[in-house]
């Protein structure tokens, strides 16, 4: 198990590979565009405001 920080609340999150951890890692892909692909974990509290806002604005 490691130890990582939010980089959005700055708060710290155990991680490993076990898959009981609690945190979201997420992935961007852009298409036919230039910029370069990313991933970024974040603790799970801010990824569920995250995807939530993300969900929602997606449905709207």
């Amino acid at each position: 198990m490691g130890v990582s920080t939010c980089p959005r609340c700055g708060a710290e999150y155990e991680y490993g590979h076990d898959g009981d951890d609690s945190f979201t890692s997420v992935s961007v892909t852009y298409h036919d565009d230039d910029r370069d692909d990313f991933a970024a974990s974040i603790c799970q509290d801010c990824g569920d405001e995250l995807l939530a806002d993300l969900t929602t604005e997606v449905e709207a």
